[in-house]
């Protein structure tokens, strides 16, 4: 009989590599990671693929040197975007790792489709050679980004106080902390890859949300459909399961408070304090699973029909596939109907005005002149201060970032105190109190009026000061060890009296080394239109020079040469 589908098997692949990279390019983590303002992330999300690309062609030596060249090109930009790239190939490099000691040991040196008998030795030499190589690109693009690692280093350690630390002791004070974010994800909204912005509403059971389980199910159809599969399409759907599977179970042990063996094989995985940001690794995990299940099932409609009992499985089949397609659909469409924006989702945090630009340069002039010093600003509200005054003075005295999860034990516990005592007004002597945590001015931001009390909260890990603007005017003005220095209709500043140097206590205050020394980033929006800009460009460039020959921007090419092709 006549086939039901007319495809050929060119454009089987081609459907089902769109469907698997629309799956990818559009999931709700990425797009709840640039709604909720981190815009660093998606770049990262989009470079994963290219990068990948360019190790398999390295491993497969197609024009290695030249792909190599490339790849610490990518390694340096999406370091500038996001240094979670670092985290996202721990978990993926190993695996190319080992797929080159594999070729290397399985293969002639001059007929690669040679079959030979294993040989351990050459095993290890493809491993030690993919790992110098793979490492020289990564130690290469580390020089190109020195002026991001410089700022970071000097700005961002100095809030660590040692908590970043991957030391043992400290594992459980980690696990405390991102218990705070990661206890809200359950294993459901790990894989159908939910959180972030979206995750009230998953809570609140909407067909839509639902329909997102559509894209595990896409995800995990290989397994029911795979047939006589062999070589390089049997490795692809193992390692991209098991690493898929590891990420989802990894986020979900990290709900309860206990520091679980492999937690502590895996501590460099807590740098990522939102589930979001490793659950990004499950999306692309994800994709080659979605190409491979969605293949199958397209290859069997597109089959010739047998009999009756044929034609009514295809029948079904393709109702259920497109069952699974227009859930998949359903579930993106907040993406494309605008209805979950960044204004929408962070509303004013991202506009920073005019004063607090007034207010970096005074603090800048001040640590000129006199040297090593926190402020506290008030109120506190940590959602729009972390965007608006981490970068504009990265000596505010607050948690490191939010979620406080690199914050010591006793930096933090002071931190907490310091800020209920000045809500509660309990102590008159707020400023010798402040002092040894390194607080020099305090800066009331004027502007907010309402009848509420000032009032503290602790969510995530992180202390809170919220209420009025007076209120806090009020209690800065009740104090005697405190004095109005600056006053404008955007701000008042008041100066600690009882701030001396040799006062500070390093672990309570945070402060870095006396070797470090500040650097600003006074305008971080020039800074990403930079990275953004250098990002495109070079991706630009890439496609241009590889030539539709070597390079082919294409979906198709990356799944039909480095995913479904047999060796």
């Amino acid at each position: 009989g006549e086939p039901i589908i007319s495809l050929s098997k060119e454009n089987l692949v081609r459907l089902a590599a769109l469907i698997a990279s629309f799956a990818y390019g559009f999931n709700m983590v990425a797009i709840g990671e640039m709604t909720g303002g981190f815009e660093g992330n998606m770049y990262i999300h989009a470079f994963l693929p290219v990068i990948v690309v360019l190790m398999a062609k390295i491993v497969s030596r197609q024009r290695a040197l030249f792909n190599w060249f490339w790849l610490v090109l990518f390694f340096a930009a999406s370091y500038l975007l996001s240094d979670h790239i670092i985290l996202y190939l721990i978990l993926i490099v190993p695996w190319f790792v080992l797929w080159s000691g594999w070729r290397h040991a399985s293969h002639s040196e001059d007929d690669l489709g040679e079959d030979r008998h294993f040989c351990w030795s050459r095993f290890i030499v493809g491993i030690v050679v993919a790992s110098v190589v793979f490492g020289a690109a990564f130690a290469l693009a580390l020089p190109l980004t020195w002026f991001y690692s410089y700022y970071f280093l000097s700005t961002a350690l100095p809030f660590l106080s040692g908590g970043q630390s991957l030391r043992p002791e400290v594992l459980e004070f980690l696990i405390r902390n991102v218990n705070d974010t990661y206890r809200y994800w359950t294993m459901g909204d790990t894989l159908r890859q939910g959180g972030g912005a979206y995750h009230q509403l998953f809570k609140s059971g909407v067909l839509w949300a639902r329909a997102g389980f559509a894209l595990p199910i896409m995800a995990f159809l290989p397994w029911l459909f795979a047939k006589n599969w062999r070589g390089r399409r049997l490795a692809v759907l193992l390692v991209a399961t098991l690493s898929a599977v590891f990420v989802v179970w990894f986020v979900d042990f990290t709900r309860i408070r206990e520091a679980l063996p492999w937690h502590r094989a895996f501590p460099v995985l807590f740098r990522l304090r939102n589930p979001a940001r490793l659950n990004l690794l499950v999306s692309f995990f994800y994709a080659p699973l979605v190409f491979l299940g969605l293949h199958s099932v397209l290859e069997r409609l597109a089959m010739p029909l047998h009999g009756k009992s044929w034609e009514w499985f295809k029948l079904i089949l393709g109702g259920c596939l497109g069952a699974l397609l227009g859930g998949l659909f359903f579930y993106y469409h907040p993406v494309f109907s605008g209805t979950y924006t960044l204004d929408y989702n962070r509303g004013s945090s991202m506009v920073v005005s005019s004063r607090y630009y007034q207010l970096s340069q005074f603090i800048t002039q001040k640590h000129q002149e006199e040297g090593f010093f926190r402020a506290l600003y008030l109120p506190w509200d940590h959602e729009n201060a972390e965007v608006k005054l981490y970068w504009l003075d990265s000596y505010v005295y607050g948690v490191p970032i939010n979620y406080g999860a690199y914050s010591n034990d006793e930096y933090l516990a002071v931190m907490v105190s310091n800020y209920k005592n000045l809500a509660t007004e309990k102590d008159l002597s707020l400023g010798a109190r402040l002092a040894s945590a390194g607080v020099r001015y305090l800066v009331v931001l004027t502007g907010q009026s309402s009848n509420e009390p000032a009032f503290f909260r602790f969510d995530y890990q992180t202390p809170w000061l919220l209420g009025p603007s007076f209120q806090y005017e009020r209690i800065m003005n009740s104090q005697h060890d405190l004095e109005k220095t600056l006053s404008t209709d955007e701000f008042i500043i008041y100066r600690n009296k009882a701030f001396e140097p040799d006062l500070i206590d390093p672990v309570i205050s945070g402060a870095p080394p006396e070797s470090s020394e500040m650097s600003y980033l006074k305008d971080r929006k020039r800074f990403s239109v930079l990275v953004a800009s250098f990002s495109w460009g070079l991706l630009i460039i890439f496609l241009l020079i590889s030539g539709a020959k070597s390079f082919k921007p294409s979906p198709k090419v990356f799944w039909e040469k480095f995913v479904y092709k047999d060796q």
